[in-house]
């Protein structure tokens, strides 16, 4: 599978969360070289995700703990018939389970 990601980040309290990024890179046995930002929610906004020739659409916002937006994020995966085909079997397995359910409450 290969991703095409786009990722827009806030300007706004950027420098703010550039030190602490930083400061989460040295505390978890980083360089600091880089920013780590543990805590950030990917709220993917289901209403927008498609699924067309083998590709997956999500996107959606991208925010701190605190729920501030902290940007965008946008990805497109490429699904293999393996893939395709696994998740198919995991919700065939789920439906069953409901169907089986649903029998039993009559």
């Amino acid at each position: 599978m290969s991703e095409d990601i786009h990722l827009s980040l806030e300007t706004q309290g950027f420098e703010e969360r550039k030190k602490k990024g930083l400061e989460e890179n040295k505390a978890n046995s980083g360089d600091g070289s880089s920013m780590d930002f543990p805590n950030l929610i990917w709220a993917v906004d289901l209403d927008q995700n498609e699924f067309e020739n083998g590709k997956l659409y999500i996107s959606g916002d991208v925010r701190d703990s605190d729920l501030t937006n902290f940007g965008y994020l946008s990805t497109t995966v490429n699904l293999d018939l393996d893939t395709v085909v696994s998740i198919i079997e995991y919700y065939m397995k789920k439906l069953g389970k409901l169907k089986t359910v649903l029998e039993a409450t009559k």
